[in-house]
C-alpha cells in the first residue's frame, strides 16, 4: 500500500477506508493485498481463512481534516458491499481507467 501511495484515512468496524493518487495505484495495491491473502490462507484451515471484499472507485471527494467523505467514498463502500469474498470490485469509472495498464482485471459485470 505504502509504495503505491495510500493513505489509511480511518477504520470502520472490521474495514478500513484508503485514498490512493490515482485509480491505478488503489487498484495495483488491492490485487497485492488480494494475493497476499490468497498465499496466507492457503496456510490455514478453511473456516479460519480471512477473506476481504474490496471496492474502488475515483470521483469528488471531501476532505474533512483527516476524514474523506462524499459520492467518491459512498461509491466505494457500495462497491466493496457486492465484490466477492476474496475479490474486487471497481466502478466502471476505474475499469476504464486502469484495464489497459493492469493485466489481469477481468471484467464480470
Amino acid at each position: 500500500m505504502a509504495e503505491d501511495g495510500g493513505r489509511l484515512v480511518k477504520t470502520v468496524g472490521d474495514g478500513l477506508l484508503l485514498e490512493f493518487p490515482s485509480a491505478f495505484h488503489a487498484v495495483r495495491a488491492a490485487l497485492a493485498v488480494q494475493r497476499l491473502m490468497a498465499e496466507r490462507n492457503g496456510q490455514v484451515p478453511q473456516d479460519q481463512r480471512r477473506l476481504f471484499r474490496i471496492g474502488v472507485h475515483f470521483g469528488d471527494i471531501i476532505v474533512d481534516n483527516e476524514d474523506i467523505s462524499g459520492d467518491g467514498v459512498d461509491i466505494a463502500v457500495g462497491l466493496q458491499e457486492i465484490a466477492d469474498p476474496g475479490g474486487i470490485c471497481l466502478s466502471q469509472a476505474v475499469y476504464a481507467n486502469v484495464r489497459n495498464t493492469i493485466c489481469p482485471v477481468p471484467r464480470r459485470r
